[in-house]
């Protein structure tokens, strides 16, 4: 009977360390499962000692791993971040980017996400390439100029909406789409900060074919101008666009008002002279 005792406990003692040996496996498995907290800290533990690449990559992972739909939405975000700013990986950047857009429509980060994707469409250089054709260069303009204004539609209220739209007014002047231009610089002017710099382009872009249009838009912009630098812009846009109307009498008197304001202004005393020759 004694044997059957002991063979009893030995069977109860090994049940047991299985059990805890399952136990541990299990507690260690976790650990190393992407639901574990530990994997949720990788990307940082490793953006730490410099593996950018390891964080993108481990960002990637927890994107399409097992979170909550909004860490898996940040993950997504944050890789694309990497690669576009950190890594300078224009093309990566770009296929994470669009597929973020894809797979988070309602994301808070959709407006500074369509800014991230205007800047990577934008040509590296304004001049194009030996290699690029002119068509081509222009296609990726449009591609830019068309993504900044939807940055701005994803979220007027944004610190930046202003400074995204002038760069699509930009983008299309340079392209020849100035009707669009003009809209857009239209839309920017709304945004106190940016206002002063859209209605002096706005302006500007009627000096060729309505001067006088162009006069009373230059008017208005010094109308508001809060600085010396803008108001010295505004007089030498009205003193151009009377010029344009052949009233160089009147162009001069706005330039000598001008420079009653700001004597030491080189651009206004070149026009004075210019002016007194014509005269």
């Amino acid at each position: 009977m004694k044997w059957l005792l002991h063979i009893r406990l030995a069977l109860y003692l090994g049940s047991g360390a299985i059990g805890f040996t399952a136990l541990g496996l299990s507690v260690l498995g976790y650990w190393w499962s992407p639901a574990s907290p530990l994997i949720r800290d990788e990307p940082a533990l490793l953006m730490s000692v410099g593996d950018v690449e390891g964080a993108s990559q481990a960002y990637l992972e927890q994107a399409s791993g097992w979170g909550s739909d909004s860490e898996r939405e940040e993950a997504l975000w944050r890789a694309a971040r990497i690669e576009a700013v950190e890594l300078r990986s224009r093309k990566r950047a770009i296929e994470i980017l669009e597929d973020f857009q894809d797979a988070w429509p309602d994301s808070e980060h959709r407006a500074d996400a369509f800014a991230l994707l205007a800047e990577l469409y934008e040509p590296a250089q304004q001049i194009r390439s030996e290699s690029e054709s002119q068509a081509a260069h222009d296609a990726r303009v449009r591609r830019a100029a068309r993504t900044w204004k939807r940055a701005v539609a994803a979220d007027p209220e944004h610190a930046q909406a202003g400074d995204w739209l002038v760069r699509s007014a930009v983008l299309w002047t340079e392209v020849g789409q100035l009707q669009r231009a003009d809209a857009t610089w239209r839309m920017a002017s709304a945004y106190d900060d940016r206002r002063i710099e859209a209605l002096m382009a706005i302006a500007g872009t009627q000096l060729a074919d309505a001067p006088a249009r162009a006069y009373r838009g230059f008017s208005h912009v010094l109308s508001e101008a809060s600085s010396q630098g803008d108001a010295t812009l505004a007089r030498l846009g009205m003193a151009t666009a009377l010029e344009r109307m052949e009233r160089y009498m009147d162009a001069e008197e706005a330039i000598d008002l001008a420079l009653s304001e700001d004597l030491d202004d080189p651009a206004l005393a070149q026009r004075k002279r210019r002016l007194e020759t014509i005269r």
